[in-house]
């Protein structure tokens, strides 16, 4: 399984799920600071970082293109009462798999842009923008304006 940054995987998970901070911390047994230390490079033992790639395979594969299907999907109880949420918990990631089955992986896609529209941000040659004026920045004017002094509220 190629390893990715545990934060940039976080992040993935929480963006195809729609879960809080807190949902997500409660598939890991944790609290939600080790989460957010996690969430922003800090080390992963072993097993939570096993953890959170099959979630993420898992939860890639089940996809059905939208966060909140997703999390719908995950979080209402089926008929025999169980949550999959809870399942994915426990690490019943194949359990999961079977109960929902592959979904749409790869998500909506774009609708393809037209030709005429594809031609119009096509950028300029560089020929043509050799002979280009350039403008300035800042108005040469030659003085200088002074800053106005401000005073914090309540400062005397």
């Amino acid at each position: 399984m190629p390893s990715e940054p545990a934060g940039r995987a976080i992040g993935e998970l929480r963006r195809l799920t729609g879960f809080t901070w807190d949902q997500l911390a409660r598939l890991f047994n944790v609290n939600r600071r080790s989460l957010h230390f996690w969430a922003s490079g800090k080390a992963m033992n072993l097993s939570n970082e096993e953890h959170l790639l099959r979630l993420l395979a898992v939860v890639r594969k089940m996809d059905r293109g939208s966060a909140s299907t997703n999390r719908a999907t995950l979080l209402n109880p089926r008929g025999d009462g169980s949550i999959l949420f809870d399942l994915l918990a426990a690490g019943d990631y194949e359990g999961v798999l079977s109960s929902v089955g592959a979904g749409q992986a790869c998500g909506p896609r774009p609708a393809k842009q037209s030709a005429e529209a594809s031609a119009i941000r096509v950028p300029r040659a560089p020929e043509e923008l050799i002979g280009a004026l350039q403008d300035r920045v800042q108005p040469a004017s030659g003085r200088l304006l002074t800053p106005k002094a401000v005073r914090a509220p309540g400062a005397k």
